[in-house]
């Protein structure tokens, strides 16, 4: 009698895709994932829009790397924004955060950009104020026009990299920054 119920399972959380795996995640009744893109592939193969919600990411701590054997800090997490910063693509809004993050956690940020797109007065004075405000934390580098080749070294000694998207303007399509990280 369990084996039968148990045929269709209740929850599954998604957060790599593997098309290789549609069958399996067809015999779940809800299915968690904390990507839009993940939800699209779901839904382009087939499987109900209505069992499926995207949630935030469930990280409740940025965690230090460790040496195992002596317990002693290895490096921070690094993480790295690429692209042009506008309003569009909620640029005041992460760097802000990243800001309030540094407050609370140790980590490294590089931020590369090659033009801040202007669109309003004061988001744009406000933007490159917290742009300010970030050159005097510790760990923060900010780099403006670096090449292609000095951003790829950048990014592969990133742990993180950050793309913010919006179901407003993506129109879902792949970010080539995605690709790149």
């Amino acid at each position: 009698e369990f084996s039968k119920n148990i045929k269709k399972k209740i929850i599954i959380f998604i957060n790599f895709f593997i098309k290789d795996h549609i069958q399996y995640y067809t015999s779940f009744k809800k299915i968690f994932t904390n990507s839009i893109l993940i939800k699209d592939e779901l839904e382009f193969n087939n499987i109900s829009p209505q069992i499926i919600d995207v949630i935030p990411p469930l990280i409740s701590e940025i965690k230090q790397k460790n040496d195992t054997a002596t317990g002693s800090i290895l490096d921070n997490i690094n993480f790295i924004y690429c692209g042009t910063l506008k309003k569009e693509y909620l640029s005041l809004e992460l760097l802000e955060l990243f800001l309030d993050l540094k407050k609370k956690f140790i980590f490294n940020l590089k931020i590369i950009y090659g033009k801040i797109k202007e669109s309003e007065d004061e988001y744009d004075r406000k933007l490159k104020n917290t742009i300010d405000k970030l050159k005097n934390q510790s760990n923060v580098e900010i780099y403006y026009n670096l090449s292609h080749s000095d951003t790829l070294k950048y990014m592969n000694k990133s742990d993180y990299g950050i793309v913010i998207h919006n179901s407003l303007w993506d129109n879902k399509q792949q970010s080539t920054k995605l690709i790149e990280y």
